[in-house]
């Protein structure tokens, strides 16, 4: 087979000890690294047809690693700053990854394996960590990081999945695993130290969540259920909030937490139940 690459490495400001390293396989793919600054290393490699890997580091000990089996799957990254670490591996077709990277220490991992997944990632500040995994086709992750030790984990697997993550400020924590199809969950920290546990496991499932303030707590678990929409909200410290939906289908539930120290628990087992809690 023939194989095509176009890679470019960029050293000024008096660099040192970059490496780029590229093995592809297969016809018509496509390999960009651009390298400013000290001690940066890139590793792709790419089998397949028409696979896009774009790489750009700036700043010193950024670190990059990049595995493409397929066709047509594509990966964007940015690293400005210092020590961050991405590993995005691609496992099928039509696959896409983005990830940026500003700041220091931040890291963060994609692994897909299907058909026209996609995963974007956003990082600012320090010592930031993320990790998606999709396995399936058509799932969506899209997480943004702004602040100082947040973690995020994202597990789908199935068919149009959708999670969102904002997390704004230090050390809040988040974790979302679906499986099944159609399942959406949206999920906002804005504080320090919130907590947020999702799991959604059946068909068209919804479930939003909001903390702002600090050392809230939720916990979310959808069993075997379709069609369940699930709303929490936090405004305080140190609220939490525990919903369970069991083998049931058509549930709602709404809480909010005004103010501190509030608890809520919810178990659904059935259909068509209402349940709104606000505690102020």
């Amino acid at each position: 087979m023939a194989a095509m690459i176009i890679l470019l490495s960029v050293f000024v400001f008096g660099q040192k000890g970059n490496k780029a390293f590229v093995e592809t396989n297969g016809i018509f793919n496509i390999v960009t690294i651009g390298q400013i600054g000290n001690s940066i290393q890139a590793f792709t490699s790419q089998t397949g047809f028409k696979n896009i890997v774009t790489v750009e580091q700036i700043g010193k000990k950024n670190y990059n690693e990049t595995l493409q089996l397929g066709n047509l799957n594509k990966v964007e990254v940015h690293q400005n700053g210092e020590k961050n670490y991405t590993d995005i591996e691609q496992i099928g077709n039509n696959n896409l990854a983005g990830i940026t990277q500003d700041g220091k220490i931040n890291e963060a991992t994609v692994e897909q394996n299907g058909m026209a997944n996609e995963a974007n990632i956003e990082q600012a500040g320090d010592n930031n960590y993320s990790d998606i995994e999709q396995i399936g086709d058509h799932n969506l992750t899209e997480l943004i990081q702004d602040g100082y030790n947040n973690e995020a984990f994202v597990i789908q697997k199935g068919t149009t999945n959708e999670a969102d993550i904002e997390q704004t400020g230090n050390n809040n924590f988040a974790a979302i695993e679906q499986i099944g199809d159609h399942n959406l969950t949206e999920l906002i920290q804005n504080g320090k130290c919130n907590e947020a546990f999702v799991t959604q496991d059946g068909f068209r499932n919804a479930t939003f969540i909001e903390q702002i303030g600090k050392n809230n707590y939720t916990q979310v678990m959808v069993e075997n259920g379709m069609l369940n929409n699930i709303d929490v909200s936090q405004n305080g410290k140190a609220n939490i909030s525990s919903v369970y939906v069991g083998f049931g289908n058509n549930n709602s539930n709404n809480i909010i937490q005004d103010g501190n120290y509030n608890l809520s628990s919810v178990a659904i087992l059935g259909n068509s139940n209402v349940s709104i809690i606000v505690q102020h």
